[in-house]
């Protein structure tokens, strides 16, 4: 009778070693399925030049092949010292597509409007960083003022909310797109979508990039505007602010008059 307790007890001990590693395997493979789901772009939370799509350097696009030239310079106190050059060198087409381009001048008139457009795009995120960062420091100094402007704190709040449907168009929604929600492609996927795909191709561009292209084209255009007015309503609270005798913020000229 002891014996069999005694098996018992074993036996119970190997199916609880046994439940546990199931459940170890089990929470494991939960975890790696997480990881490998599809990573939420990062949209919203960016702070100036917040991704790494504007935070590296570009890369320039083919050029037609041809005859160029370079030339070697120093830049030393404000002086450019030419050293070496120009020396010329041919620009040849590789071979590297099944498919060769019909036209290759149009390909690289194509990538010069992306390249211009990727620009754009770079400047237009600093800048909104920029103007979210003033609103920051505006909102700050207002509270430090012994009788903070409601007004003023009311106005920063309207520009703060303009900020976002721009953000949405320029970015996209990361908040629907984290939960796997559909989400409409954003200025800046479009762009990018080109840039990734084809930027170095020699065969010719398909019509499905030269079509998201135009269309990113004609939203940004659009949406121009409204992040201009952005700027003239910041610099508009800061010329307030100066009115008012409100505590220095970086970038704000005294009002000297």
């Amino acid at each position: 009778f002891c014996i069999g307790i005694l098996w018992f007890a074993i036996l119970l001990c190997v199916v609880h070693v046994l439940c546990c590693e199931f459940l170890r395997l089990f929470c494991f493979f939960c975890f790696v399925f997480l990881m490998l789901r599809r990573q939420p772009r990062s949209t919203l939370d960016r702070s100036s030049a917040a991704s790494d799509v504007y935070k590296r350097q570009p890369q320039g696009h083919l050029v037609m092949p041809g005859e160029y030239q370079v030339t070697l310079s120093k830049y030393h106190d404000g002086v450019l010292t030419k050293m070496a050059g120009p020396v010329s060198f041919k620009a040849a087409l590789l071979n590297q597509s099944s498919i060769p381009a019909k036209n290759m001048g149009e390909n690289v008139a194509f990538y010069s409007r992306v390249s211009d457009m990727v620009k754009q795009l770079s400047a237009t995120s600093n800048l909104l960083g920029d103007i979210e960062t003033r609103l920051k420091n505006a909102e700050t100094a207002i509270h430090d003022m012994p009788a903070p402007l409601t007004d003023m704190l009311q106005k920063i709040y309207a520009v703060k909310k303009d900020i976002v449907p721009v953000k949405l168009k320029l970015y996209g929604d990361d908040t629907r797109a984290r939960r796997e929600f559909e989400t409409k492609p954003a200025i800046s996927d479009r762009v990018y979508g080109v840039v990734y795909s084809i930027w170095n191709s020699t065969s010719d561009v398909p019509q499905t990039f030269i079509d998201a292209f135009s269309i990113a084209e004609k939203q940004y255009n659009e949406l121009y505007p409204e992040i201009k007015e952005l700027h003239s309503k910041t610099e508009k609270i800061e010329a307030n602010l100066n009115k008012n005798k409100a505590p220095y913020t970086p970038g704000r000229w005294p009002d000297k008059k």
